[in-house]
């Protein structure tokens, strides 16, 4: 057997079919399938189908030309039954792992005794190998759609937000990665993980039952909770200046794809990935080492302390920093599920990145551009000071209760006037002007969002009796 590291005693053909596929050129696979390609052809099954059956590499099944079978002929695949032996059931392993979640069905039927073939019959052109075409000129349409998700969460029902009963108080908005809370993610790309991810993060946190009951509305990194919490507490000063309730409702805005990757959610589903579907030592040298000598913010080797794939320690340093000098936790998690997402990584193993990131998203948020806010709406609860993060990325957490959803809307429109003022301020701040001066191209909106989702003071959009009209109309037009 090759020797592929990663490969688990529950899968032993893993390493073996993804290495070489040493065991599909065995004699017994070839007498095998040669006994299964004289019984189809005694059935007039198409002659691709017993092509693919025994004489054809399984790298050229998604390019052949499958046609749809007559149910009768599908229905002699029912004599293949007997070959639920220990070859069989080596066999069907070794396709669950070509096939992924279609291969987990095949895996059922050939060690029960049941038809292998109602899921090709269905889709006769379906890709046998995990990874699909995604190349700038071409990428293949099931590209970001195979995902296999299952809800093991706790959350309340999203319910409408009545803006009417917030006069008075002031908005502030903060940012916020789009994942799911309380999805099981159990595989993508047509590979079933062996240790499923559970997502925990995004707009839905405020949603969960436990943190209703403790009061717990955001999550994030020690200085972040503090810094955004002193933003509420400032808020409610200006709010009470207003003659406001002093209260404060906070509305999370979305953040561009791969603002998740700070997160241990994708860090978490490309390690069971790995733990998968193994990969060959030089493979995992190559990964080790663009990780160890990559360059960020200016510095070659920032994370040479990487300790690399098949190390017990990954995990570990990947979720808490553990055996860094220098750089952050969050900040190795980018960098590791940016090149174990590059193209490099998807072919080393098999598999394409957008399936595992969009698995990983709230499906209410997938499509919604970046600055847009109304999915997430919580009253901010700030002199309880900080807790717990209740968030294996995130630290601490912030007071809050969840209080309703809106269609999303962008942030500078919701802000108005509010929005408008910040962005020519920071248009026309030194710093920034001067920059403008020398020709740099700056994203002005981005800088804008940046201001008005921390600054410390004069953030918050008072919510008068005329402002609470006008976004009652927009959240209703």
């Amino acid at each position: 057997m090759a020797d592929y590291i990663g490969a688990t005693p529950q899968n032993p053909l893993l390493g073996l079919l993804y290495g070489g596929y040493d065991y599909l050129r065995s004699p017994q696979r070839t007498q095998q399938m040669q006994g299964l390609a004289s019984l189809l052809e005694s059935t007039g099954i198409p002659k691709t189908i017993e092509r693919m059956s025994y004489g054809e590499p399984l790298t050229n099944i998604g390019q052949a030309n499958v046609p749809l079978l007559k149910p009768e002929t599908a229905e002699a695949m029912m004599t293949v039954a007997p070959m639920a032996g220990p070859v069989a059931r080596a066999t069907a392993k070794g396709v669950q792992r070509a096939g992924g979640l279609l291969g987990q069905e095949m895996v059922d039927r050939l060690t029960t005794g049941r038809s292998m073939l109602p899921s090709l019959l269905a889709e006769p052109q379906a890709a046998m190998f995990a990874r699909l075409p995604d190349t700038p000129t071409f990428t293949d349409p099931r590209v970001g759609k195979r995902f296999d998700t299952e809800y093991v969460g706790n959350l309340v029902d999203r319910t409408p937000l009545n803006i009417e009963d917030y006069e008075g108080y002031s908005l502030l908005t903060f940012p916020s990665d789009i994942t799911s809370r309380g999805q099981k993610v159990k595989g993508f790309s047509d590979i079933v993980l062996d240790r499923p991810t559970i997502t925990e993060g995004g707009f839905s946190f405020p949603r969960d039952k436990k943190n209703i009951e403790d009061m717990r509305g955001y999550a994030s990194m020690l200085a972040a909770a503090q810094r955004q919490n002193n933003r509420v507490i400032r808020a409610i000063e200006e709010n009470k200046a207003l003659g406001g309730r002093e209260k404060v409702l906070v509305g999370p805005h979305t953040m561009a794809y791969g603002a998740e990757d700070f997160s241990t959610m994708p860090t978490d589903a490309l390690i069971s990935l790995f733990q998968t579907v193994g990969a060959k030592p030089e493979i995992i040298s190559e990964i080790n080492r663009r990780i160890r000598d990559a360059t960020i913010k200016g510095e070659k080797g920032k994370f040479s302390e990487f300790v690399g794939l098949g190390d017990s320690g990954l995990r570990e340093q990947l979720f808490t920093g553990a055996g860094l000098t220098k750089g952050s936790a969050g900040d190795l998690r980018k960098l590791f599920t940016e090149k174990m997402g590059s193209v490099y990584g998807e072919k080393a193993f098999d598999y394409n990145y957008p399936d595992l990131r969009r698995s990983l998203l709230d499906t209410n948020l997938v499509d919604v551009p970046k600055y847009h806010m109304g999915e997430t709406f919580y009253e901010a609860m700030p002199f309880q000071g900080l807790l717990s993060g209740a968030h294996s990325t995130y630290s601490h957490g912030m007071g809050g209760v969840y209080r309703g959803t809106t269609k999303s809307l962008p942030v500078k429109d919701v802000f108005g006037q509010k929005y408008a003022d910040i962005y020519n301020q920071t248009k026309e701040s030194p710093k920034v002007a001067n920059q403008l001066a020398l020709g740099r191209n700056l994203d002005l909106d981005q800088l804008a969002m940046g201001a008005l989702s921390s600054g410390e003071s004069n953030t918050g959009l008072f919510l008068d009796e005329k402002t609470i009209k006008r976004l009652k109309k927009m959240m209703k037009d």
